[in-house]
């Protein structure tokens, strides 16, 4: 039998007449399922990868990181459930490429940006900054978006990955080919 990990979101009220408290553990693990491909056939890319503490998922256009405060059996495995209050993986026999290289950096960042995605039009400001020096994919920045966190962007010269980082988040995305 593979191995099946089951994460719920806690719901923890403040008091009965109000709402319910955010579970950051949760939102940070759906907001890196994200960055897996959606095309089955490429199995490397389809599933996340748990390390200690940490949660990788890639397309190869955008890798999303989210740190975690659980310790979850490393390893690649298939998203078999993600909704609002459940996700369900279950570990697979897969070869996860090589990321690391992606994050080490021989020169400081050209320019660098930071602001807080806490009000209603944050996703807005974001697409916008991260359109000044380099073309995008809008969907892809979409997926990279951080909710409600103080998000800082980096950009290189020379076709570099923009790099988006926010507590506990680290997105990078690649630059469209003209």
């Amino acid at each position: 039998m593979s191995e099946i990990i089951v994460i719920k979101r806690k719901i923890v009220r403040s008091s009965s007449k109000k709402k319910s408290l955010p579970d950051l553990e949760f939102d940070r693990i759906a907001w890196a399922i994200k960055g897996r491909s959606n095309d089955e056939s490429r199995k490397n890319v389809h599933c996340v990868k748990i390390e200690p503490n940490k949660i990788v998922a890639t397309d190869g256009h955008i890798l999303l990181i989210a740190d975690t405060e659980t310790e979850y059996p490393t390893g690649c495995y298939d998203v078999l459930i993600a909704t609002w209050k459940l996700i369900v993986l279950e570990k697979v026999d897969a070869e996860y490429p090589k990321y690391g290289k992606l994050l080490e950096f021989t020169r400081p960042p050209d320019k660098v940006e930071e602001f807080d995605s806490a009000y209603n039009d944050g996703i807005n400001l974001f697409v916008y900054k991260a359109l000044q020096l380099e073309a995008y994919s809008i969907a892809l920045l979409q997926r990279c978006y951080i909710t409600n966190q103080s998000i800082k962007m980096e950009w290189r010269s020379g076709r570099m990955p923009l790099i988006i980082t926010a507590p506990q988040h680290t997105a990078i995305i690649m630059p469209l080919k003209m």
